[in-house]
């Protein structure tokens, strides 16, 4: 009896997790290819030991925007390093990176382009059978990568080159797909809040000329986002700017 109790209480939590993350969820469009670009830089990186969390960051990446996240893996040809690089994480991932990669196949869709639709079934071909997760496997995603990221930002070394990008990508990710994990995280271990202070968050746009309306409406919506919570990443979003 006490088992099938503890089973509810847990499907209870799960759901209300669920709902407070559908709540709180930004209409993607207004973030997508953002998040797109931001996985496929966290796909390409090398560092063995940061390969767990930039798994479930680029899986997450590709489940909230998997047509954007192939639409720009088609503007770098050859797209083999990108494909190598994400076969190289999923091996020997465990069962809930496992589940959520299925998920993300499941959501890729062939485009009309030639490239996009090659991209798209080379990468469903890596991910595997395509399959909805259990929202108990992408809460547990999704918390551990919030988890990841604040222990990188609360340590001691110096976080420069990739250790630094993780942080600035990854953050941005779990914060549109889970922002009351990612607080959470971030809450539990109070030194990582240094690092928010001491980096301002925003994206440096390379060249010239005025910066386009779309991409200002970008900013004023993860600003509006922002404003409207109170937790330690909310509050670093606040001051988020895009600058050239």
């Amino acid at each position: 009896m006490r088992t099938h109790l503890a089973r509810f209480a847990l499907l209870v939590l799960l759901l209300k997790s669920a709902c407070a993350v559908a709540q709180e969820r930004p209409r993607l469009e207004h973030y997508c290819s953002e998040l797109a670009a931001n996985g496929i830089s966290l796909a390409e990186m090398s560092g063995t030991d940061t390969r767990r969390v930039r798994l479930d960051l680029v899986l997450q990446s590709i489940r909230l925007c998997p047509q954007e996240f192939i639409s720009a893996a088609s503007l770098f040809p050859p797209s083999e390093s990108l494909l190598s690089a994400i076969r190289d994480m999923i091996a020997g991932a465990d069962p809930s990176a496992i589940a959520v990669a299925r998920d993300a196949a499941a959501r890729i869709q062939p485009g009309k382009d030639p490239t996009s639709a090659a991209i798209a079934k080379q990468l469903r071909g890596l991910l595997g059978q395509p399959q909805p997760a259990s929202l108990r496997n992408v809460v547990e995603v999704e918390r551990r990568a919030s988890e990841d990221l604040a222990n990188m930002a609360a340590g001691q070394q110096v976080r420069a080159g990739e250790r630094q990008s993780i942080l600035v990508l990854g953050i941005f990710i779990i914060w549109v797909a889970n922002r009351a994990a990612l607080n959470a995280a971030f809450e539990s271990v109070p030194s990582s809040q240094e690092w928010l202070r001491r980096f301002p968050p925003g994206i440096g746009m390379v060249g010239g000329g005025n910066i386009r309306e779309d991409l200002r409406e970008f900013e004023r919506s993860v600003i509006r986002r922002a404003q409207a919570n109170d937790g330690p990443v909310d509050k670093w979003y606040r001051g988020f700017k895009i600058e050239q």
